[in-house]
């Protein structure tokens, strides 16, 4: 049939029109927060990652510092993560999220010293001392996590509403979100107020198997559902 009077014709010149793509496998709310955090993912060296974090250090503050996506090839040395980042408590994660480096003054302030005691699953890095360096791993992170300001309602809603724009502009309109477990709750309260614009299969996150896991919260609508459960054996073989 012809197109109707007025219509503007693109020709694909043998392309494929999709109407939106699906990601397999994502963090939306984290990936807000990268997006609203100090971004290091395209260093490949170190002297742009510490540029840029000495630069969100520039004033002496009691206010974080986050870097994320710090990449394998571009680890400071510890005495020049420390001396860029020396205005301010600094926690910086690896690209994978498994790994993370806290400086001096995020140290102090939160209290991590020799006798901290480090959760099952975890890993805190110490020198020859017994001192840790700062370079924390796995459980070890999500405990330096707690001692940090907690974001609330607003700006992990935040958080989600920049992760969702950035995808639909890129043609994003489904995803496979493997967050944290509270997230889901939040995807409720979403839809709720017709705020969701993606639809979201979300995974149930299990540190341990249980029965619970299997009673977790399956769906609400079409548009959010969960069909998965999420398990760890070990850690990752990035960081």
């Amino acid at each position: 049939h012809d197109p109707p009077v007025g219509a503007e014709v693109i020709h694909l010149d043998g392309g494929l029109l999709l109407p939106a793509f699906f990601d397999a496998h994502l963090h939306l709310v984290q990936g807000g927060k990268l997006l609203l955090n100090v971004q290091l993912q395209d260093f490949r060296d170190s002297d742009g990652v510490l540029s840029t974090l000495k630069a969100a250090c520039s004033s002496d503050s009691e206010d974080w510092v986050i870097g994320i996506g710090l990449h394998e090839n571009a680890w400071p040395t510890l005495p020049d993560f420390n001396g860029a980042t020396n205005g301010c408590p600094c926690l910086v994660y690896t690209r994978d999220y498994h790994s993370a480096i806290l400086n001096k003054s995020g140290m102090d302030l939160i209290g991590i010293n020799r006798d901290t005691i480090v959760p099952p699953g975890g890993k805190m890095e110490v020198d020859s001392d017994g001192n840790p360096t700062g370079i924390v791993r796995e459980n070890m992170v999500a405990l330096v996590e707690s001692c940090l300001p907690q974001p609330d309602d607003a700006e992990q809603e935040k958080y989600l509403l920049t992760g969702q724009d950035h995808l639909i502009s890129l043609g994003v309109l489904g995803i496979s979100d493997a967050g944290h477990q509270d997230d889901w709750y939040l995807y409720e309260k979403m839809v709720n107020a017709g705020k969701l614009k993606l639809r979201i299969e979300s995974w149930a996150r299990c540190l341990e198997f249980t029965q619970n896991c299997l009673e977790s919260p399956r769906g609400i609508s079409d548009q959010l559902r969960r069909t998965r459960i999420k398990l760890f054996l070990d850690g990752a073989l990035g960081s």
